[in-house]
Order: C-alpha cells, then sequence, then structure tokens
C-alpha cells in the first residue's frame, strides 16, 4: 500500500473553468428540467442525452441543449431512486405505492410505442426474504450480462446472463433470471458496487471476445470494508474476498476509469481499490458526500458548509476573500483532482445550499446546486493546459500531462527539451544532461553536444552519448567522441562497460536456428555503435586491449591482426600467427560483409603482414602459408601446425580430379605463361639473410615422402573425399633422399575443398630474404594442391605416363602451377650458382640442386612451367645442361649445334659449368647432335661441314668423321656436289687432296648420268616419231586400214561376224559391246585418265595465285613443272581463249 499526501504537493492548476447553463429559451434561469433541483432524484447520462428522474416516477431525455426531448412515466404513484444506462439500455429503480417492494425495470431507449415512451422490457420487483428493504446502489455492466443491486440490509443480488434474457425474444415483463445472492451483510448496509471491466495493458478496453476470456470483477462496497466478487470468468461463483477493512458512505464510491480500480472517498483520504488489495491512498482530508470519474479525473464533492477566513482550504479562503457575508450562506466545495499528475484542475466553493448532484454530458461536468443553478465545468484544451504550465515553469507537469494526454512523442520530445534547456540556463546540467537524454530520436544530438562540449562537462557529455548509443542512433561521429570522452577521462571501468556490456547482450537476442554467419551479421547489427569507428578510435589512443577485444569477438580479422603487429609489437607475432590458424574455415572463406563483395580474410592478411611475419617466425609462418594454399581446413589441428609435415595432398575441386597414377591433370611444359615472378624479387645472391650460408633448421620440414605418408589430420564428409594410389618418392631438398620402392603403394585422400583457395603467387614478394624457406612453400603448395612433385629421372622414365592437359582447368590455377614450377627453377638455379664457400654450408649441394632442376626440365610428370621462361633462367645461371635440354624439347637443334661448335671455337668465351661440357669433346659432340638430328634437319650438314673446315686442327682430328658425313650427304642427297665443293672451297683449309676420290666418284656418277640421260632422250626421240607416223596415217583418207585380228580382245574367242573394229587395232564381237558403244573398251580407260589429266592442268592453269605460290617455294622447279603439264601452253591459255 502506497501514501501519497495531497496538501501542498496537489498543486492547484485551473484546467477547468466554470459556466453558468441558461435556458435555450429564457437567458435569465436555469434549463426548465433543472428548476426544481428538489423534485430531482436521480440524474445519468446516456448514449440518446441526460436522463433526469423526479420524485413523482417520471424519466426525462434532454437533449443537447438540456432540453426534454421525450418523457415518460417509468414507476406509476411513487419515484425512481436509481438510474443506469448501458448501449441504450435503461435501468430504473423505484417504488410505487401499489408495492410494498422496490420496483425493477428495464427500458429500451432505441425504440418507443405509440405513447412515444420506451419500450418497457422487464418489470420485476427486487424481493430478498420477506421484508422489503431500500435499494441503496446498482451497477450495470457495459455488456448488459450482469446486473448488480444493493439493499440497504447488505445484500448483494446479482442478475447473470441479462443480456440473453432480453434479446431472447420473450414478451414476459417478468423473465428475468433469478438473482444470486452474493453477499449478505445485516450489519454493514451497501454503500457502492462497481463492475471491474478487463483492460488491455495500455489501460484501453478490450474487445467483447476478449472480455468473454476475463474476468469480471465485482466490487462490493459497505461501511466497513470493501470486497471483490468474481461474477464471470476463471473462478466465478466463489465467495466474496476482502480486499481492504475500510469502508466509506453511500455515494462517495465510483470506479475510476483509467485503472478500472475502486474509488473510496473518506473523509480523510480517497483510497484505490483492486481486486488484489488496497492500491494508492491520496491524503485529501476534508468531509466529502460523492465522488464521480471523468476521463484521469475524480469529482469530489463537499456537504454544505459555512465558509471561514480562517479555513485550512486556499478555496475557501479566497472565496471569503471576493464574497461578501460568504460566512452567513452555506456552501459545498467541488474539487477535479488530476489522478495521472497529482494536481488539483479545479477547486471552487461557490455552490450555495450545497450540490444536488453532478453529471457528465457531452465531454464535460455538469454541477446542479440545491438553488436550481446549473453549472458546465469545461476542460481547456491541452495547449491552454501547457501555456499555463510554461507560464509557471512547470516543465515535469507539462511532460506528465502530454503523456497523460497521449500527446504524439515529438511534442512530448520537445517539452523535454524546453525542460532541458530550463535547467541548463539555471547551471543544473547532470539534470539537463537526463532531461536531453529523453529527447533522443526527436532532438539533433547536435545541438545537445554543443552545449557539453566544454571539459567541465566531459562527464554529462559522456552520458548522453552513451544512451545514445544504447538507443542505437548514434553515427561513426558519435562513436568517436564517447570513445574520446572516456579515454580523456582515463576511465577504463566506463569504457569496459561501453564496450563489453553493449557487445554481450546481442547473442541473446537471436534465435539458435540462425547459421554461424547470419547470427554474427545480427549480432553487428545489433550493436549500439559503430564498431569501425570504435576499432578505429581505440587504437588512435593506445587501449589495444579494447580493440583487439571487439576485433576478435566480430572477426575483423584485419583489424586484429593489424593491431597484434603493428600496435603491440614483436611479442604479439606469434598470437597472430596463432589467431590466423584459431580461424579454421574461415581462413580462405568467401564473405559477403554489408558491401557484398568477397574477401578472403587470411589471404588478405597474409599477403598485408606476411613478410613482417615471415621475418619474425619464418618456419611457423612457412608452414601456415602452406596451410592456407593447399586449402586445409583445420588449421589448428594440421600437420604444418603441429610438427612442420605437410597435409596430405588437396586438390581443388573446380581445377582437376586426380588419375589412376595420382597425378593431377594440368597442363603440359611450355603451355602456360606463367610471369618469372623470382625477376622481380631482388634476391642478395651472395647471401641474405635467409641464403643458402644460413644453416637450415633440419626439422623445419620433412622429405616429400615423409610429408605424403603423413596423414589428413581433419575430418571431411564422405562425400569429398577421393582415395588415389601414388607410387612416387623423391629426394628431400633438406638434405634427405630416400629410396623408392615400386611395390610401396601409398593411398592418398584427396580433398576437394568446398571454398576457393588463395592464389599461391600473391605471397611471393614476401619470400625475398628467405630463399629456403620460399623453395619449402612451393615444393610443398604444389604437391598439396594439385599433386605435382618432382620425381628423379630414373623413377620418371620407368613408365609413368604424362599427365594430359585438363580442358577445364582455370585460368588462374594455371597460371599459379606455371609460376610456381617456373619460380622454383629459378630458386634452384640461383642457389646452386653461388660461390663454392657459400655451399660449404649448405644441404644440398650445387649437384643435388642442379638434378632437381633437371628433373623440373625432364617433365616427365608433366610439370608446367613456362619452356621460354626456363630458356631464360638457365642462360641467365649458365645451366648448360638445362639449356641443351630446353633447346631439344623445342627442337632448336641448330642452338644446339652451335652452342657445341661456341665451346669449340671459344672456350675462353664458355659459359658452361659442368665439367664435361668444357672438354675438348665438344666437336665430338657436334657430330653427335649431327647424328642424332641431321636425318630430320638435313640443312645442318651444311653448318658441321663449315665447321669441321674451320680450322686444320678441328679437319686433322675429324677427318674420316668428314668423309663419313660426305658419303651421307650424297646418299641421302642433301647437298649436290657442286654445293660441297663451294663449302669446302671458302678457305684454304680442306685441300682437294682430302676430297679428290669421293669428287672423282661424283664425276663419274655425273657422266654416267649424262650418258643414260642421251640414251633415254633418243629413245624418247624414237618413239615420238613412230607415234607421229601411225597419227599420220591413220589421218591419212586415201590410205585403208587394214585389220587382222582374229580373235575377241573381250571374250577371247574365234573372231566372226557381226564383228566391230577399233583403229586401236583392237576387235570384238558385237555381241560383247554394250549397245551404242563408239570407244574401244580396252583404251577407254587409258583415254578416261588423260582425259582427266587434261582436265585438271586447265583448271590449275586459271590459279594464278597457286602458280606464284609454288614458283615463291619451289623456283624454277614450279615453272619447269608447268611447262612440263602445258600449262604455260597457248592452248591452256584461259585469257588467250577469252580473246579468241
Amino acid at each position: 500500500m502506497s501514501s501519497q499526501a495531497a496538501g501542498p504537493s496537489w498543486r492547484l492548476l485551473p484546467f477547468f473553468s466554470h459556466v453558468q447553463v441558461k435556458d435555450a429559451h429564457d437567458a435569465a434561469s436555469s434549463p426548465e428540467a433543472f428548476r426544481s433541483p428538489a423534485e430531482i432524484s436521480s440524474t445519468c447520462s446516456t448514449s440518446h442525452g441526460v436522463a433526469v428522474a423526479d420524485i413523482h416516477g417520471g424519466v426525462h431525455i434532454l437533449g443537447s441543449t438540456l432540453e426534454a426531448t421525450y418523457s415518460w412515466q417509468a414507476h406509476h404513484d411513487g419515484r425512481v431512486t436509481h438510474l443506469i444506462e448501458r448501449k441504450g439500455i435503461l435501468v430504473t429503480l423505484g417504488e410505487e405505492r401499489t408495492s410494498r417492494l422496490p420496483l425493477l425495470k428495464i427500458w429500451d431507449l432505441e425504440h418507443r410505442d405509440q405513447s412515444n415512451a420506451p419500450t418497457l422490457l422487464r418489470s420485476v420487483k427486487v424481493q430478498h426474504g420477506s421484508r422489503p428493504d431500500p435499494v441503496t446502489t446498482v451497477a450495470l455492466s457495459s455488456t448488459l450480462s450482469h446486473l448488480a443491486i444493493g439493499l440497504g440490509d447488505g445484500t448483494v443480488l446479482l442478475y447473470r446472463n441479462l443480456d440473453q434474457s432480453l434479446f431472447s425474444g420473450s414478451t414476459s415483463l417478468t423473465a428475468l433470471p433469478k438473482p444470486k445472492t452474493v453477499h449478505e451483510s445485516s450489519t454493514e448496509p451497501i454503500t457502492g458496487l462497481g463492475f471491474r471491466e478487463p483492460l488491455h495493458p495500455t489501460g484501453s478496453r478490450v474487445s467483447e471476445k476478449e472480455k468473454e476470456a476475463e474476468q469480471l470483477i465485482l466490487f462490493i462496497v459497505t461501511t466497513a470494508r470493501v470486497l471483490s466478487y468474481i461474477a464471470a470468468g476463471k473462478s466465478s461463483g466463489s465467495a466474496p474476498t476482502v480486499v481492504d477493512e475500510v469502508g466509506c458512505g453511500l455515494g462517495c464510491t465510483t470506479i475510476y476509469e483509467r485503472t478500472q480500480e475502486m474509488v473510496l472517498a473518506r473523509d480523510d483520504a480517497i483510497y484505490m481499490c483492486s481486486p488484489e488489495g488496497r492500491g494508492a491512498c491520496y491524503i485529501i482530508e476534508w468531509p466529502k458526500i460523492s465522488v464521480t470519474s471523468f476521463k484521469n479525473y475524480l469529482v469530489l464533492v463537499s456537504p454544505p458548509f459555512f465558509p471561514s477566513g480562517n479555513s485550512g482550504s486556499a478555496t475557501v479562503r479566497n472565496y471569503v476573500a471576493r464574497t461578501p457575508n460568504a460566512g452567513a450562506i452555506d456552501v459545498s466545495k467541488l474539487t477535479i483532482l488530476d489522478m495521472e499528475n497529482h494536481l488539483t484542475a479545479y477547486s471552487e466553493a461557490m455552490f450555495t445550499e450545497g450540490v444536488r448532484d453532478v453529471f457528465l454530458h457531452e465531454g464535460s461536468i455538469h454541477v446542479l446546486g440545491n438553488d436550481g443553478k446549473l453549472f458546465r465545468l469545461e476542460e481547456k484544451s491541452t495547449a491552454q493546459k501547457l501555456d499555463l504550465l510554461f507560464s509557471r515553469s512547470l516543465y515535469p507537469v507539462a511532460i506528465g500531462l502530454a503523456e497523460s494526454e497521449g500527446l504524439d512523442p515529438q511534442e512530448v520530445a520537445t517539452i523535454h527539451k524546453q525542460y532541458a534547456d530550463h535547467l541548463y540556463a539555471k547551471g543544473e546540467f547532470e539534470s539537463a544532461t537526463k532531461s536531453y537524454v529523453k529527447t533522443l530520436g526527436w532532438v539533433q544530438p547536435s545541438y545537445v553536444i554543443r552545449k557539453f562540449l566544454d571539459a567541465q562537462q566531459i562527464h554529462n557529455l559522456a552520458t548522453y552519448l552513451q544512451e545514445l548509443h544504447t538507443k542505437g542512433l548514434a553515427n561513426a561521429d558519435h562513436t568517436t567522441l564517447l570513445l574520446n570522452t572516456y579515454t580523456k577521462l582515463r576511465d577504463v571501468s566506463r569504457l569496459d562497460a561501453f564496450i563489453k556490456s553493449s557487445t554481450t547482450g546481442g547473442h541473446h537476442r537471436h534465435g539458435h536456428h540462425k547459421s554461424r554467419k547470419s547470427q554474427d551479421a545480427a549480432d553487428i547489427d545489433a550493436l549500439p555503435f559503430d564498431l569501425d569507428t570504435a576499432i578505429r578510435v581505440c587504437r588512435q589512443a593506445g587501449y589495444f586491449d579494447h580493440a583487439m577485444y571487439l576485433a576478435k569477438k566480430y572477426k575483423r580479422h584485419d583489424d586484429y591482426l593489424r593491431i597484434q603487429i603493428e600496435d603491440v609489437g614483436d611479442g604479439s607475432v606469434k598470437d597472430a600467427l596463432t589467431y590466423l590458424r584459431s580461424l579454421g574455415p574461415e581462413i580462405s572463406l568467401a564473405l559477403t560483409i554489408l558491401t557484398g563483395v568477397p574477401i578472403l580474410k587470411a589471404a588478405t592478411n597474409l599477403v598485408r603482414y606476411g613478410r613482417t611475419l615471415l621475418s619474425k617466425l619464418p618456419d611457423e609462418t612457412t608452414s601456415l602459408l602452406i596451410d592456407v594454399c593447399s586449402g586445409v581446413r583445420d588449421l589448428v589441428a594440421s600437420s604444418y601446425g603441429i610438427n612442420g609435415q605437410p597435409p596430405s595432398a588437396v586438390v581443388n575441386g573446380k581445377n582437376g580430379v586426380t588419375n589412376g597414377s595420382g597425378h593431377s591433370r594440368s597442363p603440359t611444359a611450355g603451355t602456360g605463361s606463367g610471369i618469372p615472378y623470382l625477376s622481380l624479387l631482388n634476391y642478395n645472391r651472395a647471401g641474405g639473410a635467409d641464403s643458402p650460408t644460413a644453416s637450415p633448421n633440419p626439422n623445419a620440414t620433412s622429405s616429400p615422402d615423409e610429408m605424403n605418408e603423413a596423414p589428413a589430420p581433419w575430418t571431411v564428409p564422405k562425400d569429398e573425399r577421393v582415395v588415389v594410389s601414388e607410387k612416387q618418392s623423391t629426394p628431400s631438398l633438406h638434405g634427405r633422399s630416400d629410396s623408392f620402392d615400386a611395390a610401396t603403394v601409398r593411398t592418398a585422400t584427396i580433398i576437394a575443398p568446398r571454398h576457393p583457395i588463395p592464389r599461391p603467387s600473391q605471397y611471393f614478394a614476401h619470400f625475398v630474404d628467405h630463399r629456403t624457406h620460399f623453395i619449402r612453400f612451393l615444393e610443398a603448395v604444389a604437391q598439396n594442391r594439385w599433386g605435382q612433385r618432382i620425381q628423379p629421372l630414373s623413377t620418371s622414365r620407368s613408365g609413368d605416363k604424362k599427365v594430359a592437359k585438363d580442358k577445364d582447368v582455370d585460368p588462374e590455377e594455371s597460371e599459379d602451377q606455371v609460376a610456381i614450377w617456373n619460380t622454383l627453377l629459378d630458386l634452384y638455379l640461383s642457389a646452386a650458382s653461388d660461390s663454392a664457400e657459400a655451399l660449404s654450408n649448405i644441404n644440398p649441394t650445387e649437384v643435388e640442386l642442379k638434378q632437381r632442376a633437371m628433373n623440373v626440365l625432364e617433365n616427365q610428370s608433366g610439370l608446367p612451367y613456362d619452356t621460354m621462361h626456363a630458356l631464360i633462367v638457365c642462360s641467365t645461371h649458365s645451366f648448360t645442361d638445362g639449356l641443351v635440354l630446353l633447346w631439344e624439347k623445342l627442337g632448336m637443334y641448330e642452338e644446339v649445334l652451335r652452342f657445341w661448335m661456341d665451346q669449340e671455337l671459344h672456350p675462353e668465351r664458355s659459359i658452361t659449368l659442368s665439367p664435361s661440357a668444357n672438354s675438348p669433346t665438344a666437336s665430338a659432340r657436334v657430330i653427335e647432335c649431327l647424328d642424332k638430328y641431321g636425318q630430320q634437319n638435313p640443312h645442318l650438314y651444311t653448318l658441321v661441314l663449315r665447321f669441321l673446315t674451320s680450322s686444320p686442327a678441328l679437319l686433322s682430328r675429324h677427318t674420316e668423321d668428314l668423309k663419313r658425313l660426305l658419303n651421307v650427304v650424297h646418299e641421302e642427297k642433301y647437298i649436290p656436289p657442286l654445293g660441297v665443293v663451294q663449302i669446302l672451297s671458302r678457305n684454304e683449309v680442306a685441300s682437294i687432296g682430302l676430297v679428290k676420290e669421293w669428287l672423282m666418284e661424283r664425276i663419274q656418277e655425273s657422266r654416267e648420268g649424262v650418258e643414260a640421260d642421251r640414251e633415254l632422250i633418243s629413245s624418247y626421240r624414237s618413239e615420238t616419231q613412230t607415234k607421229l607416223k601411225e597419227i599420220a596415217e591413220l589421218s591419212d583418207p586415201n590410205k585403208p586400214k587394214v585389220f587382222h585380228a582374229t580373235r575377241c580382245s573381250v571374250c577371247g574367242g574365234s573372231l566372226d561376224l557381226p564383228a566391230v573394229h577399233f583403229m586401236c587395232n583392237h576387235s570384238y564381237h558385237s555381241r560383247c559391246l554394250n549397245e551404242h558403244e563408239t570407244e574401244c573398251p580396252t583404251c577407254a580407260r587409258d583415254h578416261n585418265l588423260i582425259r582427266e589429266i587434261r582436265r585438271d592442268n586447265e583448271q590449275v592453269a586459271a590459279q594464278h595465285d597457286l602458280f606464284l605460290f609454288n614458283v615463291e617455294n619451289e623456283g624454277f622447279s614450279a615453272v619447269a613443272s608447268a611447262y612440263s603439264k602445258g600449262i604455260l601452253g597457248r592452248g591452256f591459255d584461259p585469257l588467250a581463249q577469252q580473246l579468241s
């Protein structure tokens, strides 16, 4: 129970003004219905107007002008004691001379009979026991479902389901449900009844359906106590329970509309009662005879008294001061209390001879005095009330009034702003800050911030800004200002509370059904401040722990690593590396954050900080880079993260499928176009931070075989696993070489990751001073990501198949593969080309490094390096074996020969490193290469002949080789004898005696050939003459042709008539020839062939472009061929034919 004093705390503010109501036809008098107040027994407000009952049993319905619209005799020969109306149904209780019991009548105001009286629905006697008792009070529920009547003997009768009875269609006037006696007390008369209607939490009434589910409470007030009875709903029908042991007099109870509480107006105080017990208690110590509820007001009326100037009431004193002879006339004081704002809205003592009744009409309070005067108390508008309060600087009251009146939130915020400005002007800054906080969302924050920018007001500024963030209305500038405020104050506790308390509440505001990614995004959205700004300001102020807390909690990996590496110092580099590993799958997960742009989080961070991490922790950073670029999912449990060994091979599902040989399908050598990344790195070839002079950590990595045998340290769904077998082994770069066992079969799990894997090429620049780790990184990534590794020549030549080129390979993946092997080749040769002193403390040796380079160049397993780049690298590092191998693979055999020739002729310019390359047998290499490549490249013989005859010493060593080559040239007809003579005669090294026998043989062969040609020409001439003679004979019409054939040329039988003879001396039976056949069947085939050849030659003769092309490529032989075919003859010239 709470108690609030009235007295001075109930400030008097004139929110009501009184106006005397006059008759519409007589401005000097009150309305006719109220001129005789002594005859008025009861009044009530209805939906049809004001109902006024008189002591003669009549009821009058007054309209808006308070003139009677119609009247009727409700109780004959009696009087009406009580009136109450709901939904157009008027309930009257009265007395009639014909009955000693009170009568209950129910009228339908919506319908009237012929006498203009409302329809009488029911008329029954109110009886409890045999003795009649007067009715003291009545209550009707808003739904007409329940009617309660209180009697003077302490009995309460309850009519249930009244609405069903009224609208059931029965015409019987007595058809009412039997009343239930819910309370009896012979010593306590009933002084008040009221139904507590169900309410929403907001205070508004519920709908009809909701009312049915709620409890309907009947308050029963006696002279000694207050009880509550559940009339409907759960637990209805049980005995009334005592609410309070305080009662009141007749007419001093009402139901407060806003809270549906029972109001008891006692002389000492006003009590508010709910079904649970007594509520608020307001001490107002003066006598009261009635109380009426209106909106959020209570209208209190005192009994008549004689006013005195010594009264404790200021209202009475004021009345005495302004009224002459005030003490001679008794008056009643009427007071209107604003229960929500705890103020007196009206108080006057001008009602002489007392107040007869108080009723409501058209939203105003009407007061009828015993002197017949009627006053209307008009409530001032909200704007007028606020102006009054502002003029008196009563801002708290104005705020309460605005809220109770239901003003727009923006208008309420405007009042808070005015109040805050008022407090700020008075110097009450903390109170002003509290008021400014209540304007958030309606008043621009900049308006308030400018007021507290003074250094002395920084605490209040922090308070306001923190509330601004709590409401979620802050922007990045506000966050910056607030955090700067905390840092200026050095208030770590408030900074912790702001950051950590704000970030811990977001996790419970979202359902568990959301995915982790959507949950993280929702948590960021729920933050009351801008996350990026908070991290930035904490960094700038030196509060690195707070910045790291936010970055780590909300997965701002870039910010977290930037703080760890750039701000905290060297000691946190290891923590940063551990954090990168802890990210797990997110280290290569493509996320879309706010902007929708995909980002490879760890890839971005490692590109930015990889060089720093390598300089501090090279082994661990290299292991992490290998895992990232290999697509390892669980980086914490990765083999690299535990013992420095790589995990099982991982193949990008987008770029290839491992074949049965254990190799990934990738482009073959020379097909890619990788960038020579190593040429962009400024390596210190004489030794650097990680040059070969530095002794590497023997435990930094294991041999590739050991790496391959390491089990996959993560768990992968079965549908993502592909089991393959591999029979491969390769010596370790760091000194260990494991022998290959052909019987050993390794089974590896190839994992196709779900998310894109970062490109290795973006990390190449970080290894500028870490050559050994760079080699380790490249070898491991190629092995784990694409299943590519170097195989010894002995192994690769044992029958392994080359990897077929995958047409579906991603171009970026192909470029990365080429770039890795290009760079590895450069690294091998750059390490091997260092001085012997630099190699004295490094393992592997120069020979091993070059052997690995040769294994790459051999490319038997399809390693996708760029051949042209490899040529440049081998040339730069003077790697002879590699150059020769590449020239051979590219078909540049002339370059191989010229290389060995140069080695022989200019040994001082030798670039070879191999002990066997700068030997006196370089010329022998020329002969070997010629024997190897000469058959497919005959032009090489000309080059070698010139080389062998370039010096006497060289010729003396290879005289026999020269003779053998001359024989080969002659046998294969690579060079004509004249060309050989011209080659040998270009200097004085080769003598005639050296090739005398060979020349004699060639001359003799030429003579024999000339003689054979002459004989052939002679035979052609004689044959031609014979043919011409035959043609002449056949063409001569005067010379008959005699046929001597005796057998058929088809069937071979004896020739008989009829027979057919042809000029070609072939004869046939007529039956052996087809009908209408005019050409010799035997010679037709040859003739057709000749005609086809001539037709083709004619067509070719018209194709001038083809003829010119043949001349450009074949020279005079094309012209001679054209003459031989008759193409250039006049008979086949299309132009000549057109002209003719």
